[in-house]
């Protein structure tokens, strides 16, 4: 069930974290993080993959510096890197929330390991 005991702490301590945070964020916030990022994507021509770009990946938290992208889940950052590689530079936060029955969703580190996976 569990890749590792350090993956068995990590996740009993996000969901932890789920259960603090339970209903911090609204469902009207989520719709407009959703078409935010599907912006960012149109903004982008249909052909077109950068070359240098920076990604910050966080469910919650706003950058303070400006960033080319900014997503706030796993599936979010999957997109971006499956259309424009991996970014020169990314922030990633750890705990990306959990569903409305407390189950945990997909972290950064799952993006992660998305990436060596995929040789990204």
């Amino acid at each position: 069930m569990y890749e590792s005991a350090v993956e068995y702490k990590e996740l009993n301590y996000q969901k932890d974290a789920c259960i603090s945070f339970e209903g911090s964020v609204s469902k009207e916030q989520l719709k407009k993080l959703s078409i935010d990022f599907a912006q960012q994507l149109l903004s982008q021509s249909s052909n077109e993959s950068l070359d240098e770009y920076s990604m910050y990946l966080d469910d919650l938290r706003t950058p303070i510096e400006e960033f080319d992208f900014i997503v706030r889940s796993y599936e979010e950052a999957v997109s971006v890197m499956s259309r424009n590689g991996v970014p020169d530079f990314i922030s990633f936060d750890h705990d990306l929330g959990c569903t409305t029955n407390g189950e945990l969703l997909k972290s950064g580190f799952d993006v992660v390991k998305w990436m060596v996976k995929n040789d990204r």
